[in-house]
This record gives structure tokens, sequence and C-alpha cells, in this order.
């Protein structure tokens, strides 16, 4: 036998041997949930699932929607992710008991981040353990009433300035303006005087850096595949694989924007009733724990929450109100006549009492899930399934998908239809509390979801108030989404005709 012929036999008997041990691996890692009598999502060739949700093929919402399907009379099923089991529960009373009465058992989420080795991905959400108990029992009273009150001016000194950008324009443009590129400037301008205490003006100027450097962690890239990835697949490795690593630019900006602000204040004294401002009296009091580093990772998670989910939110009930003409007056009336009781101007306490404006987010939020699902992992050593032999072991997975929830006319009839009338207080108290859960739920429910529903409800009330808004020849009416976003963002944004009301 020739030497390139005994060659070619060892690198196909070579292949052959590492296509076997991945057949048997993944054998073996797909039983998982066939052992345990748990029915199953049908596991597909590794990978194959994350090309189609990187590649804008499939979201990841309409993933975990054929298994809330396949599994929603059961109350729960498995699936897999990069070969390691998931749990998907779908039963209301199941979600309630892991989220409130067996919080202990799944006390974290599922991600893995080393806060000494990277200290910027070390916010709220992605902390364990006793150093999230910590963080979060520092950073609650920053978000009580008192607080967010304290904020209103800055928000609505915002409102006006995307009041008066949307003003100019409708008259530039006749009419027909583009709402989410607008929305997302006025997101970025609220977030960066609230919490990084700055005016970036992005509603002045479309190039901001500041709006530019944050848009570009929310971007589906090979970068944010990476990091997904290896959190996924390999948690021990996350500490190798940082936030300052992934996204160099966008970490030394933020950082640097920071310690600036903090600096500046400090020298001058200046005082600002913001979150940068509440932050730094956190690290007065306790500066190694709560140092600059985890200042900042609260602030850009700030961002990441807050900038396209509050403009998509905003954006598709004003999308709702162009389709209904009707409800749109009935929301312009109620804004008014509450007005009125405040000597005509809008309030803090004014906002909190409009109930249909309130209701019209709830069921945006509803119909429009920003986040799709909730993330659980086991905590305890081992979890019996109330009811069930079935005992899962400490580190597995949990996804709730929320947004197939939101949509199951079994909790909400007609789901297709945009209906603020569920949730007045009467429907609300003949529904499953836990069929409705934008913001999360139990002790990790979201911290900032006050400040959140302030900044929707203002920023809807006061456009609602001043323009009327109608069907544009450019409006997209079926919305179609793009599935590679993070949130639920229509490819075509939100035109709208935009006419100024007459006061």
């Amino acid at each position: 036998m020739s030497l390139s012929g005994s060659w070619t036999t060892d690198a196909v008997t070579l292949v052959a041997i590492l296509l076997a041990t991945a057949f048997y691996y993944y054998a073996i890692a797909y039983s998982f949930w066939k052992k345990k009598n748990v029915p199953q999502m049908r596991p597909t060739i590794p990978f194959v699932e994350t090309y189609k949700l990187f590649s804008g093929k499939l979201s990841f919402n309409e993933l975990m929607d054929d298994g809330y399907q396949m599994f929603k009379d059961k109350g729960f099923g498995g699936f897999y992710s990069f070969g390691q089991p998931v749990l998907l529960v779908c039963d209301p009373n199941l979600i309630q008991q892991m989220l409130i009465k067996d919080f202990a058992s799944f006390h974290d989420h599922s991600f893995s981040v080393d806060p000494e080795n990277d200290p910027l991905n070390a916010n709220l959400f992605n902390v364990t353990g006793k150093r999230w108990n910590r963080l979060r029992s520092k950073l609650s009273p920053t978000f009580t009433s008192g607080k967010i009150k304290a904020m209103f001016p800055l928000v609505h000194e915002c409102v006006q300035q995307l009041q008066d950008c949307v003003r100019e324009e409708s008259s530039r443009q006749n009419g027909s303006v583009e709402m989410l590129n607008l929305l997302m400037r006025f997101c970025a301008d609220v977030i960066g005087t609230c919490a990084f205490g700055i005016n970036c003006h992005c509603l002045k100027n479309p190039d901001a850096e500041f709006q530019h450097m944050g848009r570009e962690m929310l971007t589906t890239s090979f970068r944010n595949f990476i990091q997904f990835f290896i959190q996924s697949t390999c948690p021990k490795m996350s500490k190798y694989v940082t936030a300052r690593q992934i996204f160099p630019k966008t970490s030394a900006f933020f950082t640097d924007l920071m310690s600036s602000t903090v600096k500046y204040r400090r020298e001058n004294k200046v005082e600002r009733k913001d979150f940068v401002q509440l932050m730094m009296q956190i690290s007065d009091e306790d500066d190694k724990f709560f140092n600059q580093d985890i200042m900042t990772a609260q602030a850009m998670i700030f961002f990441i929450a807050g900038l396209d989910n509050i403009a998509n939110q905003v954006g598709f009930c004003l999308h709702e109100m162009a389709l209904n003409p009707v409800l749109q007056e009935n929301v312009y009336n109620e804004i008014i006549r509450v007005m009125a009781e405040f000597d005509g101007e809008i309030n803090y306490e004014a906002v909190k009492k409009m109930d249909l404006v309130s209701r019209v987010l709830d069921e945006g939020l509803r119909k429009y899930t920003p986040s799709g699902f909730l993330m659980r992992e086991q905590t305890a050593d081992s979890y019996q399934i109330p009811g069930t032999d079935v005992v899962l072991k400490r580190g597995t997975s949990v996804l709730i998908p929320m947004q197939s929830i939101h949509l199951d006319g079994k909790y909400f009839p007609e789901p297709q239809k945009f209906d603020p009338g569920r949730f007045t207080e009467e429907v609300k108290s003949q529904r499953h509390p836990f069929a409705y859960l934008p913001f999360g739920e139990g002790p990790r429910f979201c911290i900032a979801s006050r400040f959140a529903k302030l900044e929707l409800r203002l920023c809807f009330a006061e456009l609602v108030r001043r323009f009327k808004f109608e069907v544009d020849p450019k409006t997209d009416l079926s919305l179609t989404l793009n599935k590679s976003s993070f949130s639920p963002t229509p490819i075509k944004g939100f035109w709208l005709k935009v006419t100024e009301r007459v006061a």
C-alpha cells in the first residue's frame, strides 16, 4: 500500500471514530428526559437551531412555542440546548410554585459570570447566590416610589424633546413619521440622563456616540453568538471571555463615562436626583463591594433592558391606536380629564391615575412581550416536580415561555385582538395571576419595573395628548418582526401619519 493510501485510510478512520464518539455522546445526552419519562421535543443535529436563530431564519420565541404547544396540556416537557437538558414549564401553577414557594431551589438565572474577572457583566440580572442577595438588597431602595417620583422631571424633559422631534418630523414629511427611530433616541436620552447622569442629546443628534455604543451590545452578531455559546455550553470558560473582550470599545466607553461622571460630581459636590447619585451613595457605604465597575455594570444593564423594550412597547401601542381610532379617542379623553384634576398638568400623580392608559400598555406588554421567556437554574441538590416522580438535579435549566402563555386563548380569548379590557380588575380576578408576567415574578422580579412603567405611561400619554396617530401609506399593517432581534421589533419600523392636535 502506498504512503498516500495509508494516510487516506487513517484519516477516514479518524473521522469515523470522531463521528461515532459524537453520535455516542449526543445519544446519551439526548436520552436524559426520556430516561425520566418526561416528554421531550425531537432532538436535532447540534447547532442547527443556533444557526437558524442567529441567521434570522427562526426566532427563539417561535422555537419555544413549538415546545409550548406540545407540552401545555402536560404542564412541562424537556428539550436540549447545546446538548444540555432544559425543562420547559408551561403550567401557571407550577410556574408559581417554582418562582415563589420554591424560590430557594431556583434562585439563579441560567448564566455563569465571574464577578472578579468580568465585573462589567456582574449586573443584578447575571449574578448568583449570596452576591445576588447582597446586590439586590443594596439596589432595592433606589427603586422605591419616592425615588422614582424624584426622577419624573428628568424623564418628562426627555418626553418634551421627543414631542418637538415628532412635530418637526411630521411637518417636514407631510405627516408621515417613522416613530421607532425617534423612540429609540428618546429612550437613549432617558437612560443617559437617569442611569449615566449625562445629557447625551440623542434626539437632537441621530449620530450621537452614546446611542451608537449601546446599540452595538444589542445587535445580533458573531460576538454575541460567541458569548451566548460559551455561557450556555461551557460556563466555567466564561471567565476567559469577558465583556471587555467581546465589546472592547463599548466597555471602555461606558467605563470611562461612568468614571468621569462620578469624578466630576465628587470633585464639584454636584448632586442630582438620578440613578448615578443613588449608586454613589451605595458606594460611599461599601466601596469595596460596590465599586465603580459594579456601578457601570448596573448602568449598562439598565441600557440593555430599557432601550429596545421601552421604544418598541410605545411604538406597538401607538400602532394599535392608529388601527383603533375610537380607542385612541377614549385614551385621549381620559388624559385630558385626569389632567383637569391637576390644573391641566401631567405630573407623577396624574400619570398613576390614568387607568385606560395603564391598561393599554398592559395589553401591549401581553401581545408584544418584550422578553418572551424567563430562565431559572436549579440551585438545590435535587427537586421533585410536585405531583410527579420526576426528580431534577442541581444545575438543571428551567425556561418559562411567557410569550406563548400570553398568546394562549385559554387565558386570553382571541389573543391576537388588542383589548385593554382584559386588564380591568374584574377580568384580572378571573385569570390565573401567573398567566401574565411581563416583568417576571418572585424575588427576582424586575427591580426597575416601576421606572419602566412610569417611562411607558408618561411617554405614551404625552404623545397621545399632543398628536393624533393614523395609518399611513407606509404603515406595515402586518407588523413583520425581525426574528434575529432580542425583543419584538418590526423590520419596517412604525410608520404612522401624525397630526398635531389643536390645543
